[in-house]
Formats: structure tokens, sequence, C-alpha cells
């Protein structure tokens, strides 16, 4: 049985704290097997439940409690990545492969990217920027390399930085 569970961390011991507490039964997973959830260094929680035709997330705080409403009716998302901020949620739409934002103010997701799903691969390894205002991916260039992109979520303006051979190479 899946569940998403939660234990402190104690850093200056590098051991577990506390018991585990369940935070939900169960949450969706991608296509190799992760769970589709993110966490930030102060507890924030976002994650999808069990993969559906279309999708809701919820954020929830450090004690388990739901912070408003939950954002629904998404693209069943096949990635998720929460803001340094903790307010808006990056996710890749499993329908055209691209790169979308949710804002937690905001229930109406922005699509950031537009490329021809037939020309490229995956999209994948969403990783933010410490200042909240731009987005790493890597995307699969239908070659052997794989490309690391940058966005910035106030201008959409998106630069190809860095071409690695390989499969799962990104911007970790």
């Amino acid at each position: 049985r899946r569940r998403i569970v939660a234990r402190r961390f104690e850093a200056r011991s590098l051991k577990l704290a506390d018991a585990a507490a369940e935070i939900a039964p169960c949450a969706g997973v991608d296509k190799i097997g992760h769970a589709n959830l993110a966490c930030d260094d102060r507890g924030t929680l976002v994650y999808q439940q069990e993969l559906r035709q279309r999708a809701w997330l919820r954020w929830y705080d450090a004690a388990g409690q739901a912070l408003g409403a939950p954002m629904r009716d998404l693209d069943n998302p096949l990635e998720l990545a929460l803001s340094p901020d903790q307010k808006k949620v990056a996710f890749v739409a499993r329908a055209d492969n691209s790169l979308w934002l949710l804002d937690f103010g905001n229930p109406v997701p922005t699509r950031l990217t537009f490329f021809n799903v037939s020309q490229v691969g995956a999209l994948y390894n969403l990783t933010w920027s410490p200042d909240s205002k731009r987005i790493a991916y890597a995307l699969e260039s239908g070659t052997i390399h794989d490309v690391i992109h940058v966005i910035s979520i106030e201008t959409a303006r998106d630069t190809a930085i860095f071409e690695a051979p390989g499969l799962f190479a990104g911007p970790r």
C-alpha cells in the first residue's frame, strides 16, 4: 500500500526524529515509479493524488494542515516542483509535454513552453532558482543529447544553456 509519510530530519545529528506521520493515503507516481510530490526546506508539501484523467493539487504546511482550497482540473501532471517561496508549482502536463505554472493565489495555470510534441522528447527535472523567478529543466532533443533550459516565469524567455549526452542529464 502506497502512502505519504513524514519524519523530521535532524541535520546536526544526521538522524530521523519522531515517529513517521501519515500525510496522505497515496500519491500518484510517474512512469518510472517516483511519487509525484515536492517539498521545500520549510516543510511545505505539494503532491498529486493517485493518477486519474484530471488531477488536483493541495498545499500543506509542516503540521499537515491544508493551506487554501485545492487547485482543481489540471491535466494530469507528470512532474511537480514547488517554488522556494512556496507560492507556485511548476508542472509538466501529460497531454502536451509542456511546462506549466500554477500560482497558489490563482487557480488558473499558465503555460510557459510551447514545444512541438512530435519534435521533442520528455521535459523533466524541474528545478527552481532560489529567488523563485526562473526554472531550469532538461529536454530530450531527439538526439543522443539532452538540453538544459532556463525559463523566466516573469517574461517566459526560454534559453538553452547546456547540452549533455546521455539519459537523465539534468539541472539538479
